[in-house]
């Protein structure tokens, strides 16, 4: 209990972003060693139409040179969050009760000559749920979690069967006797506030300052109708006391880890900062034939039900053999959606039939994953397989495994839904709406379909049985708003009371993207996630006053990544900070051009073995499992261990290894070619 009540301490209730933890002919071609970067004042002349368009707004909100703006706190963000937290509340204290009634019955045998025998009908209320307020000025704030919020309070309830050894009496004589007493036990009015000081001076990068210890009030009442419990009444409370707060204490932390990040000795700095650049590769191939050839690929090898898959040849070496069999079924959605928004960007640009190909084929897959589970409705499946395909016998003995049907026909496909495949999902319908006028229609309304679903389902993701959580979303209330903001976009007149009631939190979207980004190496996927709806939502904002506070997280994020040779991450941040855009368009094809270095079917490194690459030791404290070794700066692109999508894994990362005959996708080298080539940042 000394390691919860530390870790409370030091937590903050706010949203891992993504963060989670969220999984492309056209005249010209990728330059060789150089790229094209957009202008001071806009995008290139041969950015496309969107892409233009958004850029007006970025321009207007960020001006010509951006500079990191001040965060801050703000109440009326707070009382939307805590809505939505109190939405969720319901669903998430199934993660917090087991909790509490774990570390309750593990009083069971504590104590010494007053000690507990057993536990009965044992009573958890924790209804109330928690709450978050803050306050800053001046480059200073103070957050404070409130579990429950006001003026709410836990109580605990049970039968504790207590056996005690007292002195008595006979005759005159002193004697020990043991004795049982059933003594009901009740905490009530239970409250733990912990308090969290950031300083803000640094917009870019705010620091824990510190952490208050948390203060945890209950009343503790004891009773009994048998007439012993006066004399053990002082030595029983002296034990149930400590051990009570202690279960409440992992009870609250559970329920700040279920609604935010904790945050305990972060490290003040980003890991791998100093190395130069990614550099160009001297007489790189052109990039466009590439990634022609990678969409080629996906749309005769990847996508046999319409959602894309990472393939197993039967044979090793990339272009031999034949599809054997299909692998990642549990994150076709993301890789999907991703591969979607790519195509949709393509299209955009060049009006290629392959990539409206690509687009219809992805949308109408998406539109599978949303029907499969309940036809009509917007709870998002991960895959589908028809029933009388072979390839049903790669997921029918998986735990998340479930029958349904798409347009009539028995599909199978895998439930257990995450934040990350609805990421991508809406990542790529979103750009199919904007940019591809033939699918728009079908993409609002599959758009239309997941913000039903959510917000008539207090914004939790059910598995498919209707009753287990799969999915909340309170403590990734960014991710909800882009959603929103997805909705809004395409049926106005339907979602703009739940555009203009959510609204007000935009002003706390640094905070949660600053508690996710501090720990750079557990979970890294969640930057790709964090990335992605921060782009879907940017790229279709009108409001200058809601871009700037997308950008503030934004910021954060880049501190924590910028460095990281990640032409995903770079991408992004120049589409959505235009004056970045000139600097980092050459590094997002340096980028690509080392990626295009590496095999495209599995292979091994073990760079933990290069005395070229510089190696340190560092213990997490958000990880369990220990130290590990590290490379100090980015390794290589060309040497990374392979992976389906290559900017979502950790660049510090030495050795891995993959089958040679497994291929993946590529959408890692077509989503971000498309992108920076959509806004003119490299041709």
């Amino acid at each position: 209990m000394p390691s919860a009540l530390r870790r409370l301490g030091v937590a903050v209730c706010v949203v891992l972003s993504l963060v989670a933890g969220a999984a492309g002919c056209a005249k010209g071609g990728g330059g060789a060693a150089s790229g094209h970067a957009a202008g001071a004042t806009g995008p290139a002349a041969s950015a496309s139409g969107a892409s233009q368009a958004h850029w007006q707004v970025a321009l207007a909100a960020l001006g010509q040179a951006h500079v990191p703006q001040p965060c801050g706190f703000d109440a009326a963000g707070f009382a939307r969050w805590n809505e939505l937290i109190a939405r969720n509340w319901p669903a998430l204290r199934q993660f917090v009760d087991p909790t509490i009634e774990a570390q309750i019955r593990q009083i069971v045998g504590l104590g010494g000559t007053v000690r507990i025998q057993g536990i009965r009908n044992l009573v958890i209320d924790t209804a109330a749920p928690p709450a978050l307020d803050g306050t800053s000025s001046g480059g200073a704030a103070t957050l404070i979690a409130h579990i429950p919020g006001a003026p709410g309070a836990w109580r605990i309830a049970c039968t504790a069967e207590v056996g005690a050894t007292i002195t008595t009496s006979v005759l005159g004589a002193p004697l020990l006797i043991a004795v049982s007493v059933d003594v009901f036990v009740d905490v009530s009015d239970v409250r733990v506030d912990a308090p969290v000081c950031l300083d803000l001076s640094n917009p870019a990068r705010p620091m824990l300052a510190g952490a208050g210890a948390p203060a945890l009030s209950m009343r503790l009442g004891l009773a009994s109708s048998d007439p012993l419990l006066t004399q053990i009444l002082a030595p029983l409370t002296q034990l149930l006391d400590p051990l009570v707060r202690a279960a409440l204490i992992a009870g609250s932390v559970v329920a700040q880890q279920q609604l935010g990040a904790v945050i305990a000795q972060l490290p003040q700095a980003p890991w791998g900062l100093g190395a130069p650049p990614v550099q160009p590769v001297p007489g790189a191939a052109p990039l466009q034939p590439i990634a022609d050839r990678i969409s080629d690929d996906i749309q005769r090898d990847h996508m046999p039900f319409d959602t894309v898959l990472s393939a197993v040849f039967d044979q090793p070496g990339y272009g031999n053999g034949a599809v054997a069999r299909y692998i990642d079924y549990g994150d076709s959605a993301i890789w999907t959606g991703h591969y979607l928004a790519g195509e949709a960007l393509r299209y955009d640009l060049v009006a290629e039939p392959r990539a409206l190909a690509g687009v219809t084929r992805a949308v109408r897959g998406l539109g599978g994953c949303l029907e499969v589970a309940i036809p009509g409705d917007g709870l998002l499946s991960r895959c589908i397989v028809p029933l009388f395909s072979p390839h049903i016998a790669d997921i029918r003995y998986e735990s998340r495994f479930f029958t349904g049907t798409v347009n009539g026909q028995p599909y199978g496909s895998l439930g257990g839904i995450s934040r990350d495949q609805y990421i991508g999902t809406v990542l790529g319908l979103t750009q199919a709406f904007v940019r591809v006028p033939s699918v728009r229609a079908e993409a609002g309304a599959l758009i239309s379909r997941i913000v039903h679903y959510l917000e008539t389902h207090d914004w939790v993701a059910y598995r498919t049985d209707g009753v287990t959580v799969s999915a909340p979303f309170a403590q990734t209330m960014s991710v909800a708003w882009s959603f929103i903001k997805s909705g809004y976009l395409v049926d106005p007149a339907r979602w703009g009371w739940l555009h203009d009631r959510y609204k007000p939190l935009a002003p706390l979207f640094w905070l949660t993207s600053w508690a996710s980004s501090r720990e750079v190496h557990d979970d890294y996927y969640k930057f790709n996630l964090s990335h992605s709806h921060i782009l879907n939502m940017a790229s279709i904002e009108t409001d200058p006053a809601l871009y700037r506070e997308y950008v503030k997280a934004l910021d954060i994020e880049h501190d924590a990544v910028g460095h990281h040779d990640n032409a995903w991450f770079d991408a992004v941040y120049g589409i959505v900070v235009p004056s970045a855009a000139a600097a980092l368009g050459p590094r997002v094809q340096a980028a690509l051009e080392r990626w295009a270095l590496r095999d495209r079917r599995g292979f091994t490194v073990s760079n933990s073995q290069d005395p070229a690459i510089a190696k340190a030791v560092y213990a997490s404290p958000t990880n369990p499992n220990g130290a590990r070794l590290y490379a100090v700066h980015p390794v290589p692109i060309e040497k990374r261990p392979p992976t389906d999508f290559l900017w979502q894994r950790d660049p510090f990362e030495l050795d891995g290894s993959g089958d040679p005959r497994e291929q993946f996708p590529g959408v890692d080298l077509l989503l971000p070619y498309w992108a920076a080539r959509s806004y003119g940042m490299i041709r």
